[in-house]
């Protein structure tokens, strides 16, 4: 018997999931339904198929291709227009020599077609309809038959006053070709609405077969979650995939589940899955195949499709996700919710019950959906963050983005030049590097490999060499899962604005230049590049002043790759050196907790009696500098003794300091005599600020030192040797430094505000801060409020759409109080222009013991 399965319906009932992927390719149980209605022939012993397609159909033609994975035959049909369930079946008929048997591609069954075929054969049929029982019936087509099963009603979709049985059609049928005689040709014709009830009328030959077996028509979400939970309780006669863990909990092959993670009985997890530490999937959990579940998430019946990522302490309840969906931290998904495929939700976001999100939508981070997003456009505001271009290792930053990276930013250099790569000594980086490298050789560019090794060491190779870019690929050092990708240009500094732009452009539009296979770019290996950063850094300093004080120090080199380079720096100090995690491990890295370093460095630093104790971030770039006492010195400290000793030796005549820094470092400047000015945060502002005028030191909130001797590069190596310098030729110490530096507490929260209304808030905010009392206003980064014992940062994020607020003052509870006042504002402003009206004051201002002083 052949059999021809109907699959070219759209499933407008399950859009958004429909959008992307045709209804019967969509999992059920882990396992696309139309080859569940393939695997039911064959084991009936039907290996002759006709599938008819219409709607994304060659999704289907891909996924089943001829019927050999089957061990059977499939054939296609297209339909160019809707023909309906007959007229669909009626372009077959040349196709079809006997009787033959008719499913839809979207339905999970169970029931014995061989006893359904036998019953046709036995009542002399020519057709006969397959059906089933259900508790309500106005969503089918009910029919009447007699004991011999002959059909004597037929009603399609009845009110529950036309119902006169609960015996319902499955859309299953055993026909004779000769019933495709009575379909007209080249329009829509149902069987249930149309030939079925013209064969009743001529007195044919119509039965219907009550069968025994499982039957479940997906039509809606809330069917979809109940065929999972029929499979799962075992009510639909399907046993599913994988290793019985326990009684009804299911893992599928290569899969890795933490020890401590919690799996509720009933739940499927399929083939390659990881479920980090903490995590607990309640019952009627089914999770796809190739899913990475991070720690601490709590699924709760969630329907997880293929190749998602559900990043840690993500919530989900009875939701569906689709195909490659990528979830970040903290996100809350309620009951009901439908997240189609590659939607991405930004981190701390709220999708509401029953919301639609369509396929390729992005849920802005800390945002709380509660309409349903089916038109708005997921791009991102910038490629670019504070650092670099950052995303997860291998889900934003894969191999693929990372060649189109490579091929945007080459596009924009001339031909035939060199760009030098690094990287640090993680696997992941090490993938993007390589990827890198592909695209800029793809592009008519040489790589000159550095391999491993650090931010300075790569900026100095780039700016002493005739390289006209340099990249560095590296762990983000606040999110472990995540990379940042550094581009530098032709001195060695970050990209500037426009050069970054261009970059995005060409990304954007894929304006990729395109060479012949005679001048793609080559690969060489670079040796020597730390001796020749390690003369340059010496080259700085005062080097035998900094000897004659015979430093004894003590440094935590964070298992960075900054190990194997800047001890050769600083054997030239001839300083006694205790050093701690001194080797690089990625492994170890990861898991290197701040406040544990600083403890373990006071430790250190006291028990050896050493001058100063000082972490380097795993990159070099940055330094965390402690006292004698293991006392931590404030980023102002470092600028004061950094700015009093270049000026004293005629080096700097200017500071400059970004926004979030305290305010102590103008009053250092003035002290000194010398120009101040506030700069952006990102790294490139400072680097900017140093390279647009020669005698320039700037500091960042972050650690970040430039001086104008290394105009393109932090460098931790610098930075170290100069507050040595200083030391020795002052003969003072730290703790001096931290005693005479005023005290201020900085407190930050990032508040939401979406794109559309950000201008107008800031401009409710400036008019906010104006009315606090007399301040002095900086628009730098977004607004710096400085008034007479406080600062207040309002600063719009480039990558998410968030204000993060930023308070400093001498008081912390004067900062932590100013932080809240400073959240509400932020809000009730967003609100006002989000609703298109000018809004009071009266949300967000300073209660009396708070209100701006002086």
């Amino acid at each position: 018997m052949q059999a021809v399965i109907i699959a070219g319906g759209e499933g407008t009932r399950l859009r958004p999931l429909t959008s992307t992927t045709p209804k019967p390719l969509l999992p059920v149980a882990n396992r696309p339904m139309i080859a569940r209605v393939v695997d039911l022939l064959v084991a009936n012993g039907i290996d002759d198929i006709i599938v008819t397609v219409a709607y994304l159909g060659s999704a289907i033609r891909t996924y089943l291709g001829d019927g050999t994975d089957w061990g059977a035959r499939i054939r296609y049909l297209q339909e160019e227009s809707p023909l309906g369930t007959a007229g669909a079946v009626r372009n077959a008929r040349h196709l079809l020599e006997d009787t033959f048997i008719v499913l839809s591609g979207d339905v999970v069954t169970t029931v014995d077609l061989e006893a359904a075929r036998r019953f046709h054969h036995e009542r002399g049929a020519s057709a006969t309809m397959v059906l089933t029982t259900v508790p309500d019936p106005t969503e089918f087509g009910v029919v009447a038959t007699e004991d011999s099963g002959a059909v004597t009603r037929l009603i399609e979709k009845p009110s529950w006053g036309e119902v006169f049985t609960d015996t319902v059609n499955t859309g299953v049928y055993i026909l004779e070709p000769s019933v495709l005689d009575r379909i007209p040709a080249n329009r829509a014709v149902d069987f249930s609405e149309e030939v079925f009830p013209q064969i009743l009328d001529d007195r044919g030959a119509l039965f219907g077969y009550v069968a025994d077996g499982y039957w479940a028509d997906v039509g809606t979400f809330s069917g979809f979650h109940q065929t999972h939970h029929d499979v799962l309780d075992g009510r639909a006669g399907i046993a599913p995939s994988g290793f019985e863990l326990a009684p009804g909990v299911y893992v599928g092959d290569r899969s890795t589940i933490d020890p401590s993670a919690l799996l509720e009985a009933p739940c499927i997890v399929g083939n390659d899955v990881r479920i980090g530490p903490g995590s607990r999937l309640g019952p009627y959990t089914v999770v796809g195949h190739g899913v990475r579940v991070g720690s601490d998430v709590h699924l709760d019946g969630t329907i997880v499709f293929d190749h998602a990522w559900i990043a840690d302490g993500a919530r989900l309840g009875r939701a569906i996700v689709g195909r490659g969906v990528d979830i970040r931290r903290r996100v809350n998904v309620h009951d009901g919710a439908v997240l189609a495929d590659g939607v991405l939700v930004g981190r701390d976001a709220v999708v509401r019950a029953d919301i639609r999100v369509y396929p390729g939508k992005t849920v802005d981070p800390l945002a709380t959906v509660a309409n349903s997003i089916v038109w708005e456009s997921g791009a991102s505001r910038t490629v670019f963050g504070p650092l670099g271009i950052s995303g997860l290792a291998n889900v934003d930053i894969n191999p693929e983005m990372a060649t189109r990276i490579a091929m945007a930013l080459a596009s924009q250099l001339p031909p035939n030049g060199a760009v030098l790569a690094a990287r640090d000594t993680s696997r992941a980086a090490r993938i993007i590097k390589r990827a890198m490298m592909v695209g800029f050789n793809a592009v008519g560019l040489d790589v000159w490999d550095l391999e491993a090794t650090t931010t300075p060491v790569l900026r100095h190779a780039v700016a002493a060499t005739d390289a006209v870019a340099g990249v560095r690929v590296a762990l983000d050092a606040d999110d472990p899962q995540a990379l940042t990708i550094e581009l530098l240009g032709a001195e060695g500094a970050d990209l500037v604005a426009t050069e970054r732009r261009k970059v995005e452009r060409a990304l954007e539009r894929e304006e990729f230049r395109r060479v012949s296979a005679s001048e793609i770019g080559d690969l060489v290996m670079v040796s020597h590049a730390t001796d020749r950063w390690k003369a340059a850094v010496t080259a700085l300093l005062d080097i035998e002043r900094i000897r004659e004080r015979a430093f004894k120090l003590v440094l935590d080199y964070s298992y960075g790759v900054v190990a194997s380079s800047l001890p050769q720096a600083i054997a030239s100090f001839h300083a006694d050196v205790l050093a701690t995690h001194a080797y690089p491990s990625t492994a170890r890295l990861i898991r290197l907790r701040l406040e544990e370093q600083i403890a373990e460095l006071g430790r250190l630093v006291r028990g050896a009696k050493a001058d100063l104790g000082a972490i380097v971030n795993a990159g070099g770039e940055r330094l965390l500098l402690t006292d004698a006492r293991g006392r931590v010195v404030p980023i102002a400290g470092i600028a004061t003794i950094l700015a009093e000793h270049l000026v004293a030796t005629g080096k700097v005549r200017r500071l400059v300091a970004s926004a979030a820094v305290a305010s102590s470092v103008a009053d250092t400047a003035r002290a000194l005599g010398i120009e101040f000015a506030w700069c952006g945060l990102s790294r490139a502002d400072l680097a900017a600020a140093v390279a647009d005028a020669p005698g320039t030191l700037a500091i960042g909130h972050s650690g970040l030192v430039f001086y104008s001797g290394c105009a393109s590069s932090s460098d931790a190596a610098v930075t170290l040797g100069l507050i040595l310098e200083a030391l020795a030729t002052t003969g003072t110490d730290l703790a001096h430094v931290i005693d005479r530096t005023p005290a201020e507490t900085t407190v930050a929260e990032a508040v939401p505000v979406p794109y559309a209304v950000l201008g107008a808030t800031m401009r409710g905010l400036r008019t906010f801060a104006e009315e606090q009392g007399p301040v002095e206003l900086v628009a730098t980064d977004g607004l710096r409020a400085q008034f007479q014992d406080r600062f207040w940062l309002l600063s719009p994020d480039p990558q998410e759409p968030v204000v993060t607020v930023i308070v400093g003052a001498a008081d912390p509870e004067v900062a932590k109080d100013d932080l809240a006042v400073l959240r509400t504002a932020v809000a009730a402003r967003r609100d006002e222009a989000t609703q298109g009206r000018k809004g009071s004051n009266s949300n967000g201002s300073l209660p009396p013991s708070t209100s701006a002083r002086g």
